[in-house]
């Protein structure tokens, strides 16, 4: 399935007090405002990763700061303020919408992308032909995911609850609906055989997943972490979740067992994705000041895989497939699962924003171009 979060989404989480009150306070804050763009002028190309041949091409548009980008299809989605866009590999235009959105967001699967308007309610699902569906939530959004069928979790206010779930199907029908009285909920996410929903909630006794089941109303187990901030979480398989903390990667069962834990490095993580074939990959600081810091990949079983030091800051990563790609202060590089490098940039890339694809390649999105590195 997809494994996400946003989906970068997206996962700017280093901030959280060790007190409940105050970790519920830092996930309030953690919405920021997007920046508006629109496409001036396009102008195909494609980056060789071999050492024979190089070709730089590149996608241009006005200011893309404070966009956000989804790979789709083997090209990817723009979403702006005032603009939703998808362009494949070609350079080839296939979904152009305007819409009026305060601060956009984005998930995405390996083939559809889900655009919506953080503190909004906007809701918008496409793929590489067009725009499948869009509507509106019931409530101001603040988390959303979509799976690989097309199911989405919303997240979102509800008048008299700490938040509330609405789950929608491929079509956009809205199918379930929970809501919280007890914990703020943070976060979603729908199982890939659309049966399944577990959501992230967060009180004064810590973090708790909650597991239901679509054709039941009540919850059918949880799993409570006292005293401890969980990230995200993403669906590992059909049974069970995999859980960022900012100590571990864990890998729980939807009757509430913790089955494995992997211990983080360091207990400063600073991005992840959950986007990897079968694996989680994560970058931490040594400490809350250093730059220097490493990676590490753990699989649906909670086995880390590999673990790689650097000195170099990490300021961005994306996954898909066996591949994970970095982006740090001087270039960009790919590794596979094992962390072992696959290839690397010469030089700085200008980029806000890396997008991996199952087979190596990636997008390097700028604040005025991108440029797609195939294989």
């Amino acid at each position: 399935m997809n494994r996400r979060m946003r989906k970068q989404r997206y996962i700017w989480l280093s901030l959280f007090a060790a007190a409940a009150a105050a970790a519920i306070l830092c996930i309030a804050l953690l919405s920021t405002g997007q920046g508006s763009m629109s496409t001036r002028r396009l102008l195909q190309n494609v980056k060789n990763l071999t050492r024979e041949r190089t070709t730089t091409t590149e996608f241009w548009y006005n200011n893309a700061e404070g966009a956000v980008f989804a790979p789709v299809g083997g090209g990817f989605l723009i979403g702006s303020r005032d603009s939703i866009r998808c362009l494949d590999s070609s350079g080839n235009e296939t979904v152009l919408a305007a819409v009026e959105l305060s601060s956009p967001a984005a998930d995405f699967s390996e083939d559809l992308a889900l655009i919506y308007d953080l503190g909004g309610k906007y809701l918008c699902v496409a793929d590489k032909q067009g725009i499948i569906w869009s509507g509106e939530a019931e409530g101001n959004i603040f988390s959303a995911s979509i799976n690989g069928s097309g199911w989405i979790a919303v997240c979102s206010e509800a008048e008299g609850y700490k938040g509330a779930v609405t789950v929608y199907n491929e079509s956009g029908r809205a199918v379930y609906r929970w809501s919280s009285g007890s914990g703020y909920v943070t976060g979603a996410c729908v199982s890939e055989n659309c049966r399944e929903l577990a959501v992230l909630t967060l009180g004064a006794d810590g973090s708790r997943i909650g597991f239901f089941r679509l054709n039941e109303e009540t919850e059918n187990a949880r799993y409570i972490l006292p005293g401890q901030v969980i990230l995200s979480i993403s669906y590992a398989g059909k049974d069970s979740v995999t859980a960022v903390t900012e100590n571990a990667v864990l890998t729980v069962a939807d009757d509430g067992t913790e089955n494995a834990r992997a211990d983080l490095p360091s207990p400063y993580p600073t991005h992840f994705t959950f986007d990897g074939e079968g694996f989680t990959a994560l970058s931490y600081r040594n400490n809350s000041v250093s730059l220097q810091g490493g990676l590490i990949t753990v699989d649906e079983q909670g086995r880390i895989l590999s673990q790689l030091s650097t000195d170099r800051e990490i300021l961005s990563l994306a996954a898909a497939g066996r591949y994970v790609v970095v982006r740090y202060a001087d270039s960009i590089t790919v590794y596979n699962s094992s962390l072992k490098v696959i290839y690397e940039t010469e030089g700085m890339v200008d980029a806000i924003s890396i997008m991996a694809h199952t087979d190596g390649s990636f997008i390097a999105a700028g604040e005025y171009s991108a440029e797609i590195y195939g294989k």
